[in-house]
């Protein structure tokens, strides 16, 4: 895609770390964001009882899962105002911008699916696809959940942060149809745990070299 044609469209090497270094360096917010998503996503993971390689998966494709937009600009993503049809119809084409872009530099299939499927519903309505039910790949349905609630509960420039339990019945009554009910059941089992600090990902215990 011509969108690519620009500086973001090189980095060094096809590395998982290559990839998160040049999402942090391109936009804090986004990495910020995504490494909050990823605490969240591998411990919905655990509760699921996802196998060690799915659980990788999980965080490797959280901390990339929005990559796409590095191409959105700045202004649109951090508008503190009610977008319009064009800025929303940018902010859609951030997965499949990051999809192309990753698709180079990716082998992993679960990975791949965690960027190209993070958007879909289960009930058919999500983009960009529209599919629904067990026909998104499990590992997006559970990044969608913690997506969902992390943005939630974070501050954004046109709202502030939700409280945890607001955004956990939010998010339960669109069960069945905006997400997974097992993934929603699992948030639900992670947070009334006791949750850790979301901005902490312990990036140290997997091994980030070398192709994804």
């Amino acid at each position: 895609m011509n969108d690519l044609n620009n500086p973001y469209d090189t980095i060094p090497d096809g590395s998982m770390d290559a990839l998160v270094k040049h999402i942090s360096t391109n936009n804090s917010d986004v990495m910020r964001h995504s490494m909050r998503v990823a605490t969240v996503a591998v411990n919905i993971g655990k509760k699921m009882g996802v196998s060690a390689k799915q659980h990788k998966s999980l965080l490797h494709g959280s901390l990339i899962h929005d990559i796409g937009y590095l191409w959105v600009p700045k202004s649109i993503f951090k508008s503190p105002r009610k977008l319009a049809l064009h800025e929303k119809v940018k902010i859609h084409r951030h997965v499949d911008l990051g999809y192309y872009f990753i698709s180079r530099y990716v082998d992993s299939r679960d990975v791949i699916d965690i960027v190209k499927y993070h958007h879909e519903r289960f009930d058919g309505r999500g983009y960009p696809h529209r599919i629904g039910g067990t026909a998104i790949p499990l590992l997006p349905r559970i990044v969608a959940v913690a997506d969902a609630y992390e943005a939630m509960t974070d501050k954004r420039a046109y709202r502030p942060a939700w409280k945890p339990e607001a955004a956990l019945d939010n998010i339960h009554e669109q069960s069945g149809r905006q997400f997974d009910p097992d993934a929603v059941g699992a948030l639900r089992d992670y947070v009334g745990g006791g949750r850790s600090d979301m901005n902490d990902v312990d990036l140290q215990s997997y091994d980030f070299d070398g192709p994804v």
